[in-house]
């Protein structure tokens, strides 16, 4: 699977080609601006609270392993990030 949003060529079969009849539907970006996803403050607040209980049970979490970042000029966002999480 290509690493880009919105390019996977399972999903549509010329993921690099701007195609405005193209279904939208099933892309994974969050957008920004006037353009964001209404859902994404939602999402951002799940990962908090997932977080949070998950810190509250356990002693501590490490990397184990090399993170990798996901190059995009207008996202931060790991491509891998491998954890240990240490139990109290």
């Amino acid at each position: 699977m290509d690493a880009r949003p919105n390019r996977d060529p399972r999903r549509w079969t010329e993921p690099d080609a701007f195609e405005l009849r193209r279904d939208p539907s099933g892309h994974v970006g969050f957008g920004a601006g006037i353009h964001q996803c209404v859902g994404q403050h939602i999402a951002r607040l799940e990962a908090e609270a997932l977080l949070t209980a998950l810190l509250a049970r356990v002693a501590a979490i490490e990397l184990d392993g090399m993170p990798h970042r996901h190059l995009d000029n207008t996202l931060r966002s790991w491509q891998s990030l491998p954890v240990r999480i240490r139990r109290a």
